[in-house]
């Protein structure tokens, strides 16, 4: 098994964006962050976006319109996992952030110590890379 403790911080972030969430009203969802171009609901699609790449999946097949405020490489790969889910209600959002969460506690729980302490990202483990965020 993994890190036990490092997991169960992660589901805890997890929930209470999901707690936070919950109660929105679509206004809400569509409120614009800090983040140029990209709203409350678009932060979700972010990490659905980057939790399904986790779990093997494809990114979408789709093209955003419009990218004048991406402003790099990695804003480039992410976008259309968030553009493609720009036009869904908010609660249709939500709901996918808590499916794709849920399949990854599943495997971050059946994730061996072998694999938490082997070098991913640039040489680093799952360990270090977690702690850093």
């Amino acid at each position: 098994m993994g890190d036990q403790g490092l997991i169960a911080k992660q589901e805890r972030v997890w929930d209470s964006i999901a707690t936070l969430c919950m109660p929105f009203t679509e206004r809400e969802w569509k409120t614009p962050t800090d983040c140029p171009g990209w709203s409350v609901q678009d932060q979700i699609a972010h990490i659905i976006g980057t939790e399904s790449w986790l779990l093997g999946q494809p990114v979408p097949d789709h093209t955003p319109k419009d990218i004048g405020h991406v402003q790099n490489e990695l804003g480039q790969w992410i976008e259309p996992w968030v553009d493609w889910r720009r036009s869904w209600p908010g609660a249709k959002v939500l709901e996918e952030f808590r499916t794709v969460t849920g399949k990854r506690r599943r495997v971050l729980h059946t994730m061996s110590a072998t694999v938490w302490d082997a070098p991913h990202v640039c040489g680093a483990t799952l360990t270090a890379i977690a702690l850093h965020l």
